[in-house]
């Protein structure tokens, strides 16, 4: 990633590179990001005991919302002061930083086995069979690449949410971006805070039912100023709900599957997830703008909560199946 920003600044430097050269930048990114996170999320069960891993995780959170708050801030100051091409410098340095530190720390070597050392798509197959023998969190992830459908374009039309609905600024579309991070730091913050967490897959099913009131809620606000501070609550409420659902969901990977698996494990939950994210956009696109997007908020909560209590009574089934098998 570091070397596509240089490629990218050096482009800005002696000319420029057009439409496409940036589109192929951000598919260079985001395809090297789909081998980054996986082996983030599986080195971190080899660093950190097992009873501190929704700490872990819950602090790893933290800062990326931190980031994400400071990131649209700090990149709008740079850009206000400094060329495109250096400020594209500035990835490069934070990727070089990022080696630095996974250099610095010994990540402990997992043996690979011949079984082990398969063709890519052999390793997802591998990976659903992973999930396959855990019934439960097959059941939630197979509820939730539902429920990503409608949860992840939401974020794309939080500024046309301010101003289409609300037919306010671009200040009030930041403040509303802003708000959505400082829920997600919060309840990092106080996720970490709790010791123990027995029911992770229980705790990221009620998550879900509270972004569905979350989507709910931003539906159902008027559009004046008062409901544009409501829409605001509602998006603190919908970033830290969110984080209750991922970081719970992460750390019961973390400390359920083999450490040598885990790497094919987040590969394929990252691939279903990811495969949600167009299927939203195909639907929110056209339907916010037949049916409005306040209209399409208060549709995608009340198909969240379908799924989300469906999702809470096949995973009760899947669990009490596996306790009478177990006895």
């Amino acid at each position: 990633m570091g070397l596509v920003a240089l490629v990218l600044s050096l482009w800005f430097l002696w000319g420029n590179p057009g439409y496409l050269v940036v589109i192929a930048a951000l598919f260079l990114r985001a395809l090297a990001n789909v081998f980054h996170m996986p082996s983030i999320q599986a080195i971190v069960p080899l660093l950190v005991p097992e009873e501190e891993l929704v700490k872990a995780n819950s602090w790893n959170q933290f800062l990326q919302s931190g980031a994400f708050m400071l990131g649209p801030v700090l990149g709008a100051a740079m850009f206000a002061a400094m060329p495109l091409w250096l400020i594209l410098l500035t990835d490069l340095i934070g990727a070089l930083a990022a080696c630095l530190t996974l250099w610095i720390v010994e990540v402990p070597s997992i043996p690979r086995s011949e079984e082990s050392m398969q063709h890519y798509l052999q390793e997802l197959k591998d990976g659903f069979f992973v999930f396959k023998e855990d019934r439960p969190m097959l059941v939630v992830m197979f509820f939730s690449f539902f429920i990503m459908i409608f949860y992840l374009p939401l974020g794309i039309l939080f500024p046309l949410m301010t101003n289409v609905h609300f037919e306010l600024s671009a200040w009030f579309a930041s403040v509303v971006e802003f708000s959505y991070a400082a829920g997600m730091m919060v309840s990092a913050f106080l996720i970490g805070m709790k010791k123990e967490w027995r029911e992770k897959l229980l705790a990221a099913q009620l998550a879900n039912i509270g972004l569905a009131i979350t989507f709910i809620g931003s539906g159902l606000v008027p559009a004046n100023l008062t409901g544009y501070w409501m829409f605001v609550f509602f998006c603190i409420l919908m970033g830290g709900v969110g984080n209750l659902y991922n970081i719970p969901f992460t750390a019961y990977l973390q400390e359920t599957i083999a450490p040598e698996k885990l790497g094919r494990v987040f590969s394929l939950f990252g691939s279903v997830m990811s495969g949600a994210m167009p299927i939203g956009l195909l639907l929110a696109g056209p339907l916010s703008e037949k049916l409005g997007i306040a209209r399409w908020f208060l549709i995608s909560g009340i198909l969240t909560l379908v799924f989300s209590l469906l999702c809470l009574l096949f995973y009760r089934r899947a669990k009490t199946k596996g306790n009478q098998q177990a006895d």
